[in-house]
């Protein structure tokens, strides 16, 4: 597939522009908002996109400066074919038309199927993540702004059963010896035999030559109706023509049938004399295998009988060995065991000693601990002191309520309150005051004295004597009411503020917080004192004490036990005394068990060698009798079998007779086949043949002409010839139609048959190694000639790639440990690779797009770069750049394409930017919120904006737009949103080119 042309209307920053592409090299540059990565996403979305795309994909698509719907005009070639496809994106109103140039034209829903079928993909959906679907197609071609580092192994997964069969088509399949694979082999050779004879030709009734045949008879009849039309316009002068022509032929006829018959008869005698070579090839060649064979076979025989004589005189001297070998190791096997006798006396004496040594060691050690132990006691029983008079001080304390100073400002708060209450209660309520009586006088159940008042708050019965009963009702009103509440809930919490420590008043807290804090001084003061004395490690120091003289003695019995009899020491002096004494018996002890050792290690080495002498002797022995053994069965065998030396004599002679005579008789039909220059025949017989079919031919449709120019003028032309003509071009064509097919049939049965013939004698390559080839030729311009990738499929997908350079050091390195520009290198060489593979299914060529693809590569190797993209075009690729700088690829020598800033559009620009940067200088002057001065989209929320910011810094604070997208997992508008805000934030800035990637700004004081 080649693209031709691209013509956009409203697209974006395009008015009405137009570019025709060159079938091999093109670059398109222009300054930044150019609109070149505009221009290849306008052929892509052409391609791929449905023009009822609705939602943000269509919004994104439509021009903020031009009126009118997005239109997209694009012209390719794919097979010899060409096609224009035209839409018109405008939501459900959107049209698409696709024409096959000289043939039909379809719309709508059929043109986009249709489409899809020429670009072999599948029918693109709306909905959420429409532009991502659509951007993954082709994506192996199209290196997209800002992802030309990406990883393409992803992109050839993607096509990884396309890829799988361009591969096995082209000769990657792997050898077959599985019983399917035999199957498969067997069935192949079935069809083949099928179609073709033994020769390659086609069999007759096949469907292939039904086929050509049919394409015979139309051609016939296409060319006898066009010679009718051309008799009709001059029957008089066909007429003429075709007299002169009967005879002429006539004559060609009469003279070169005998040419032919004398050919003929020649090459019939060619084949009777090439039938007789074949026989006289087997047979001389039968004569010289057996002549050769009896010569072999004679040369064997006397191979075989020199051996004998040498394997014989060997194995004399080797059997006397072993008979000496034997003697020697039988008399230092009795030395052996007399040496670990004396060995094993001495052990026996050394450990009685090294008992008794670690005994009186176990002595020693226990009588140190003791003494320890005892030293430590004195401060032990100190701690052991205090910690009782603690424990006593902690009972006490844990007895008296848990009353603490808070707790109890807590409850005198509360007291006041109450009191409080009760003053303001006693205030606002009546008081009766008794001056003087007779009689006595209660409040309710209270007796009052003289001289005595009784506040009255609350309705009370007066009584005087037995018969004066009065009800006294205070004032007050709701005021008193309340104060009375009060008071009734200062006593509620006050007594359960009580309650809940166990205490009947706050005198008593008091009270009980005195004697705990002096309680707790005495238990700081005992603190003190075990902190003086350090309690803790004198507690852990006795406890290790112990512990050791535990240990101790249980080690002493220990080893006590294992010493039958032994005066015991009574103390530590005593120990170590009798230790000392018996260090030197210890020592002669040692001494002579060391020296039975070596004795007997001694000679149990030298009994050793002389086993390991004795067996490799045997075993040689034994291996020369063997193979003398086989010598003289193989001697015995070729006697047997060829005869005895005279007899063997006489028929090699026979058959080197014979094989002198085959060869001449051979030699002699080789040369009277040159004689006759069969080539020569072969070809003779072809041109007379072909030369009296030919005068055959013109003869009879002379004839024809001839009758039919007469009948014409007889009848002036009462039938319509051109009609006729019409009818039997139109049976050509569906006869080559049918014929197509059946040779494509054919040729790939054919080619089966090859492959399978071929594979079931050598092991073919990988699938991968015709893929890997190709992407290393690219790679060989970057790396030299020993710069190469490798990949493998694993577990039905591509692994990942890695670059090997041998004049590096050797190895390989994955590509994710590449550097970025050696990234976008190996990735487009990879593209180029996989789009030479693949284009055999799409005419044989495919577009490359690089759009910015090589934006961290140095100037060298880029002027590299040109060279691989060169060879692309030249292998039939056709390769398109997008770049900034045209200087970088002025080596490439491609048609240029340039794009220009429209004014407009440049006007609109700078006014955008100068009212974004105001409001930017607005807000650092008010220290407001980017949110707050409406300078940039305040959709993008705060979490958003960090989890870019995040994203991009895990990424190293550099990423394409494509790859951060990806990482972030959103939608295109989502992310445009956030990026725009941040950008004009200045918290990102972005790259070269419209939609270039983005890098985080590290300010001072505010890292990320």
């Amino acid at each position: 597939m080649k693209l031709l042309s691209i013509e956009v209307k409203s697209y974006r920053i395009h008015r009405d522009v137009k570019v025709d592409f060159d079938p091999s090299r093109n670059v398109i540059t222009g300054p930044n908002e150019s609109g070149k990565s505009t221009l290849v996403q306008a052929v892509h979305r052409a391609l791929f996109m449905k023009s009822k795309i609705t939602g943000d994909a269509l919004r994104r698509m439509k021009s903020d400066r031009h009126p009118g719907n997005p239109e997209v005009k694009l012209t390719f070639e794919v097979d010899g074919a060409t096609y224009i496809v035209t839409k018109r994106f405008s939501g459900p109103t959107g049209s698409t038309t696709l024409t096959e140039v000289g043939g039909e034209t379809l719309h709508g829903d059929e043109a986009e199927e249709r489409l899809n079928g020429i670009l072999g993909v599948g029918a693109s959906e709306g909905g959420r993540g429409a532009e991502d679907r659509v951007n993954r197609q082709w994506a192996h071609l199209w290196a997209w702004q800002g992802s030309a580092a990406e990883d393409p192994a992803e992109h050839a997964n993607e096509q990884f059963d396309s890829l799988l069969s361009r591969l096995q088509a082209s000769g990657g399949a792997v050898v077959m010896q599985s019983e399917l694979d035999a199957r498969v082999a067997d069935t192949v050779r079935k069809e083949f035999d099928a179609e073709f004879t033994e020769n390659g030709k086609p069999r007759k009734s096949s469907e292939l030559d039904l086929a050509s045949s049919a394409v015979q008879l139309a051609a016939s009849r296409t060319v006898a109706a066009r010679e009718q039309v051309e008799q009709l316009l001059d029957a008089a002068r066909m007429l003429e023509e075709a007299q002169r022509t009967i005879q002429s032929e006539s004559t060609s006829i009469a003279q070169l049938t005998p040419q032919l018959e004398s050919a003929n008869s020649k090459l019939a005698e060619v084949g009777a004399l090439r039938a007789t070579e074949l026989h006289q090839e087997l047979e001389a060649a039968t004569k010289r295998n057996e002549h050769d064979e009896l010569i072999e076979a004679e040369r064997r025989l006397e191979s075989a009988r020199i051996e004998v004589k040498r394997r014989s005189l060997e194995l004399a001297p080797m059997e006397a060995k072993v008979d000496e070998l034997k003697a020697t190791e039988e008399r230092l096997r009795v030395e052996l065991t007399k040496a670990e006798s004396a060995h094993q006396g001495a052990t026996t004496r050394a450990r009685l000693v090294r008992l008794k040594t670690t005994a009186l060691d176990g002595f020693v050690a226990y009588y140190e601990c003791v003494t320890q132990r005892d030293l430590i006691r004195v401060r032990y029983e100190r701690v052991k002191k205090a910690r009782m008079e603690r424990e006593e001080l902690q009972a006490s304390l844990a007895k008296l309520p848990a009353i603490s100073s808070q707790k109890l400002k807590s409850l005198e708060k509360l007291q006041k309150s109450v009191d409080d209450a009760e003053t303001a209660l006693s205030a606002m309520g009546a008081r009766i005051h008794v001056i003087a009586s007779d009689l006595e006088v209660r409040a309710g159940d209270v007796k009052l004295g003289m001289g005595k008042s009784h506040p009255v708050t609350e309705e009370t019965e007066l009584q005087i004597g037995k018969g004066v009963r009065l009800r006294i009702s205070p004032g007050g009103g709701m005021s008193l009411a309340t104060a009375r509440d009060n008071l009734i809930e200062s006593r509620q919490a006050m007594q359960k503020a009580l309650d809940e420590v166990g205490i009947e008043s706050t005198a008593e807290a008091a009270e009980i917080v005195n004697q705990r804090k002096q309680f707790e001084a005495q238990v700081k003061s005992v603190d003190a004192r075990l902190d003086e004395i350090d309690a803790d490690a004198v507690e852990g120091d006795f406890a290790s004490a112990e512990e050791a003289v535990v240990g101790a003695r249980a080690e002493l019995d220990r080893r006590r036990a294992a010493v039958a009899e032994m005066t015991e020491p009574v103390d530590g002096s005593s120990a170590k005394t009798m230790r000392k004494a018996i260090e030197p018996e210890r020592e002669s002890a040692d001494e002579d068990e060391q020296a039975c050792l070596h004795a007997r290690e001694a000679l149990a080495k030298r009994l050793t060698k002389k086993t390991d002498e004795l067996r490799e002797q045997t075993q040689s022995v034994h291996d020369g009798r063997r193979e003398l053994d086989l010598l003289r069965g193989q001697e015995h065998q070729l006697v047997k079998t060829h005869g005895p030396d005279e007899q063997r004599r006489a028929e090699l002679v026979r058959r080197k007779e014979a094989n002198d005579r085959a060869q001449a008789v051979l030699a002699d039909t080789r040369r009277r086949l040159i004689e006759l220059q069969p080539d020569l025949l072969e070809s003779d017989v072809a041109r007379l043949t072909r030369s009296i079919k030919k005068a055959q031919e013109s003869k009879s449709a002379a004839n024809d002409a001839f009758l039919v120019a007469k009948t014409k003028l007889l009848r002036d032309g009462t039938s319509d010839p051109r009609s006729e003509l019409l009818l039997a071009e139109a049976a050509e064509r569906s006869a080559r139609d049918r014929l197509v097919p059946a040779k494509r049939r054919s040729d790939s049965v054919r080619l089966l048959n090859d492959l399978f013939t071929d594979a079931q004698r050598i092991l073919a390559e990988q699938f991968t190694k015709p893929l890997a080839d190709k992407i290393s030729v690219y790679l060989r311009h970057l790396f030299g000639p020993r710069g190469r990738v490798e990949l493998s499929i694993e577990e039905g997908s591509f692994g990942s790639f890695s670059l090997v350079r041998d004049d590096a050091g050797g190895g390989s390195c994955s590509f994710e440990a590449l550097s970025g520009g050696t990234k976008e290198q190996v990735a487009a060489a990879v593209r180029l690779g996989m789009a030479e593979v693949l284009a055999e299914g799409h005419g044989g060529c495919l577009p490359v797009v690089l759009d910015e693809a090589f934006a961290y590569s140095d100037p060298q190797r880029v002027q590299a770069l040109q060279g691989m993209l060169d060879l692309a075009a030249h292998r039939g690729l056709q390769v398109i750049v997008l770049t900034n700088n045209l200087t970088d690829f002025a080596g490439l020598g491609a048609q240029q394409v340039v794009l220009r800033v429209d004014a407009t559009a440049r006007r609109q620009r700078t006014d955008d930017d100068a009212e974004v940067a105001e409001s930017i200088s607005s807000e650092r002057q008010s220290s407001a919120s980017p949110e707050a001065d409406g300078a940039v989209d305040s959709t993008a929320a705060a979490e958003d904006r960090k989890e870019f910011i995040d994203a991009l810094a895990a990424l190293g604070g550099s990423s394409g737009n494509l790859a951060l997208r990806r990482q972030l997992r959103w939608d295109e508008s989502r992310y445009g949103a956030v990026r725009e805000y941040l950008i004009a934030a200045g918290t990102v800035r972005p790259g070269a080119g419209r939609g270039g990637p983005v890098h985080l700004v590290r300010q001072l004081g505010n890292e990320g």
